[in-house]
C-alpha cells in the first residue's frame, strides 16, 4: 500500500497554527495595561528538559531521569506609542534589583505568572501553560532604523521556577479564552 496524501490529511480534522495564541502576564509589582495581550508579537511554548543521571553498574552505563529544568522564555512585544508597556517591565525589574540603591526585592514580592495558550481555529485553548514564579530577567533593546517602516518591538526574557501544562491530549476540557 502506497502513501496517500489525501488519506493522511483526511485522518486529521485540523492542525494547530502558530499564529493562534494568547499570552497574559500578571505580576504583583504593577498592573500591566489590560490590553498588553494585544501587544504580544511572538513567543514560543516553554521547554522542559530532564537531565540524565549516569549510573555505572558492572562496567555498563545506565542513564536514568534526573531533575527537570525549565529554559527561559522570550516574549516579543510591539511597542505602544508611549512606551508604557516597556516602562512597566523596567519598573518590575527595578523592584527585583534597584541598581542605584543596590536594594534587592523579596522574591514573593516580585514573582508573577505568565499564562500562554495555543488556540484552535474557534479561539478555544487547546493547550495552556502557566509559568509559575516568573519574573523578567531581561528587557531587550529596541532597534531604531531610518530605513524601515516596521513596527518597533522589544523582547522580554522571563525566568521561572516551573510550568504547569493544561489541556494535554484532551485530558482536560478545552476552555475559552476571553480576549
Amino acid at each position: 500500500m502506497g502513501f496517500n496524501l489525501d488519506s493522511m490529511i483526511g485522518a486529521y480534522k485540523d492542525f494547530a497554527r502558530g499564529y493562534l495564541f494568547y499570552a497574559r502576564i500578571t505580576n504583583p509589582v504593577i498592573a500591566l495595561d489590560q490590553n498588553h495581550p494585544y501587544l504580544v508579537n511572538s513567543t514560543t511554548l516553554p521547554t522542559q528538559t530532564i537531565e540524565a543521571i549516569t549510573s555505572n553498574w558492572q562496567g555498563n552505563e545506565y542513564k536514568i531521569g534526573g531533575v527537570s529544568t525549565f529554559a527561559e522564555l522570550i516574549i516579543s512585544f510591539k511597542c505602544d506609542t508611549g512606551q508604557e508597556l516597556r516602562s512597566d517591565f523596567l519598573t518590575w525589574m527595578k523592584k527585583i534589583h534597584d541598581p542605584v540603591s543596590n536594594v534587592h526585592g523579596k522574591p514573593l514580592e516580585y514573582f508573577g505568572q505568565v499564562d500562554l495558550s495555543q488556540l484552535n481555529s474557534e479561539g478555544r485553548a487547546i493547550m495552556s501553560y502557566s509559568l509559575i514564579n516568573a519574573w523578567p530577567s531581561s528587557v531587550g533593546e529596541i532597534t531604531l532604523d531610518y530605513g524601515t517602516k516596521e513596527l518597533s518591538t522589544f523582547d522580554v526574557t522571563f525566568t521561572y521556577q516551573y510550568h504547569i501544562v493544561d489541556n494535554i491530549f484532551g485530558d482536560v476540557k478545552a476552555t475559552s479564552v476571553s480576549v
